[in-house]
């Protein structure tokens, strides 16, 4: 929105110098007829962020569920935010260390392995010692103390093959959630590293574009100059403003993407919650 008013200040007094110099007899009435149709078409432009800027409202009140009717003021700005380099290695060590899944599916791992060792623990023998002590007797006066001791040695042979079936079964989902540990483990290692790249071309993205604004200023500059002198028509002074209006668009391509993967990043670390 902010850029497509912009564009119409710029367009407007462009606009206006056309109409100055038609006036003084330097530009001809095609020079005015064409800023005006550019005033026009940002204008249109306009519009049409304007329309998107409602529809994005729309879709962050049904994404935070309140009211439709709720007025809606972002704090933030799209801006650029240095941030320290950071070494693809610490990334990893922290993604390995906070991120949920990666905790749950050793949670997994774990219960399995201590599956296993419960069920291969039922194939060594068992010593147990048992005691019973009480009285017998019609009559308390006539009752008799009794009491019993034993000790039990109990080697396992054989269950009909049910145990060797249970540690199979067992050995089974140990590996099973081995390989999800791979495979999740390698999951995340993707994810951060692809945002580590991300990141670091968005970041360059933002120089270029802030670089392509300030040249596109320029050129726009020195078109003006130069019609304002009578030593050109106003064709480099309209394509001049289609750079600006499109170095605008660039910028804020640029600052998307870069917040975007700083998110990104954020979240492939597990640490989205310390982001906000």
């Amino acid at each position: 929105m902010k850029a497509r008013q912009a564009d119409i200040e710029l367009a407007q007094q462009l606009f206006k110098l056309a109409k100055d110099r038609k006036a003084a007899g330097i530009a001809t009435g095609l020079d005015v007829t064409r800023e005006e149709v550019q005033l026009e078409n940002d204008r249109q432009r306009f519009l049409v962020a304007q329309n998107e800027q409602e529809s994005a409202r729309l879709n962050l009140i049904r994404a935070l569920g309140i009211a439709f009717d709720v007025r809606l003021i972002l704090t933030d700005e799209l801006k650029f935010t240095p941030s320290a380099p950071l070494r693809t290695e610490e990334a990893l060590i922290a993604a390995q260390e906070q991120r949920l899944e990666l905790r749950a599916q050793e949670t997994r791992q774990r219960l399995a392995a201590l599956s296993l060792s419960s069920v291969t623990s039922e194939r060594i023998p068992s010593l147990s010692l048992n005691g019973d002590y009480g009285w017998i007797g019609l009559k308390p006066e006539d009752a008799l103390a009794t009491r019993s001791i034993g000790l039990t040695f109990s080697i396992p042979i054989f269950d009909g093959g049910q145990r060797e079936g249970r540690i199979s079964e067992s050995r089974s989902r140990v590996r099973q959630e081995s390989i999800r540990m791979k495979d999740v483990s390698d999951q995340v290692t993707l994810e951060v590293r692809n945002a580590l790249l991300t990141l670091e071309s968005s970041t360059q993205q933002v120089a270029v574009a802030e670089k392509g604004m300030e040249l596109a200023l320029k050129e726009l500059t020195f078109a003006r100059d130069r019609f304002t002198a009578g030593l050109t028509t106003n064709i480099e002074v309209t394509n001049a403003q289609t750079s600006v209006a499109r170095a605008r668009d660039n910028q804020i391509e640029a600052l998307f993407r870069f917040n975007a993967s700083r998110i990104n990043l954020a979240r492939a670390k597990g640490e989205i919650e310390k982001f906000f």
